[in-house]
């Protein structure tokens, strides 16, 4: 059993690595861009694991990430000060979840006073945010990745046959990307890459880094739901673990060894792939717990009912063992879908609303009552699961429908 005082999962959104925590028998505090009621539940939950009872749990919702890095310029390491006076002084566990890789220095020694950083350096962070860097990795590798171009590369010599994605360095959950026509400007802080047809994929992968050596496993692969919009790159869940072809699952096996060992990476993380008829090509490398790991958890806990996602990140980042991987995916699939409002005006949570949502296991990030959704945001996330793929989708569909005629609004459904 690991003994951290208090886990702080910073990021997006924190829910899935509280809920994680609580399996864990973990005290746990959440900072993300929402703090939606099931997550204060969550961590006031965790106050039972507690080893002091001043020490206290909370969820607290911040605009964006960007604002901690703002805070931790000026105040000299204490950024929890700033946050949370009155927990200031408290040494935690620091986890990041989506977004939080966007900024380097949180992965430094000492940006948050005295507590530990469960991820890789802040170097390899840093060299994650270049994609030139991550380009020429995989070049040295053979490890197929799209086509890439920079500011200083888009002019109207580009080949006018390919379809390109303008994608921006710092971003998450498939915001700021966008089709890009060769007439437009590139802005800085944005690069192109090639759009490359096929099927998205997400390797969960966890890994180990000692002593100057590398230890890597696939823990397990999902795939992202699609798009219904040609233009809307937001993510909107996944389904799986999935089964692998063989020789898909060496050459993810080899990709991930590849890239932790160059660079540095440890604890759980993901590579997004595009799986084509040309193969896997590696289009984006998130080095921290992925929103697709929850599925993985899930089965994993089927056969091993104490296996935890961040039990396993901390064990690998901190301690440098990883547990045993999986291979036989067939006999079960879960799947999230995360349903966005996609009307004109927003959408104000009700009592009868929230009710629903926290009424039924199947729904998480459940927002409070009087929240104000904007058109375009998340509403709630959505599970199923089943014996297989058809029965996932039949089951996942009604269950979306329940969503949409409780909020009474136009909700997109993911195919």
């Amino acid at each position: 059993m690991l003994n951290h005082s208090h886990v702080l999962v910073i990021g997006a959104s924190g829910r899935f690595l509280a809920q994680s925590a609580i399996r864990l028998s973990c005290q746990v505090s959440v900072i993300d861009l929402f703090a939606d009621a099931d997550t204060g539940q969550l961590c006031a939950g965790s106050q039972q694991f507690s080893r002091d009872e001043n020490l206290i749990s909370w969820a607290r919702r911040i605009n964006g990430l960007g604002d901690l890095s703002a805070i931790g310029q000026g105040s000299d390491g204490r950024v929890l000060d700033a946050i949370e006076p009155e927990m200031g002084s408290t040494p935690f566990t620091i986890v990041f979840s989506g977004g939080g890789e966007n900024y380097p220095e949180f992965f430094r020694r000492g940006f948050w006073g005295g507590s530990d950083i469960a991820g890789p350096a802040e170097e390899s962070i840093a060299a994650l945010l270049q994609w030139p860097v991550v380009h020429r990795v995989c070049q040295t590798h053979q490890i197929q990745t799209p086509r890439s171009c920079h500011r200083q590369e888009a002019t109207g010599n580009m080949v006018a046959s390919t379809t390109w994605l303008r994608k921006r360095k710092r971003s998450g959950g498939g915001l700021q990307v966008q089709h890009w026509i060769p007439v437009e400007k590139l802005d800085e802080g944005y690069y192109l890459q090639e759009k490359i047809e096929g099927t998205t994929v997400s390797g969960c992968f966890v890994s180990s880094y000692h002593d100057g050596r590398s230890s890597t496993h696939l823990l397990g692969a999902c795939q992202q739901l699609s798009n219904e919009q040609p233009d809307d790159f937001r993510y909107q869940g996944s389904l799986g673990p999935i089964v692998l072809s063989e020789a898909d699952y060496r050459e993810m096996e080899r990709v991930g060894r590849c890239i932790a060992s160059e660079l540095n990476l440890k604890g759980v993380w993901g590579i997004d792939f595009v799986s084509s008829a040309q193969g896997l090509y590696l289009i984006d490398i998130n080095p921290r717990v992925t929103a697709s790991a929850e599925l993985i958890e899930r089965f994993y806990r089927r056969r091993q009912s104490d296996f935890t996602i961040l039990g396993a990140h901390l064990e690998a980042a901190m301690f440098g063992r990883i547990p045993k991987p999986m291979r036989d995916f067939g006999d079960h699939i879960f799947s999230k879908t995360i349903i966005y409002l996609d009307a004109e005006l927003p959408l104000t949570v009700n009592k009868a609303m929230a009710e629903f949502f926290l009424g039924n296991p199947w729904i998480t990030d459940v927002p409070n009552i009087g929240t104000e959704i904007q058109p375009g945001h998340p509403i709630v996330t959505v599970h199923a699961e089943a014996q297989s793929l058809q029965g996932l989708k039949v089951r996942a569909a009604k269950r979306i429908s329940q969503v949409r005629a409780i909020t009474g609004r136009k909700i997109r459904q993911p195919e």
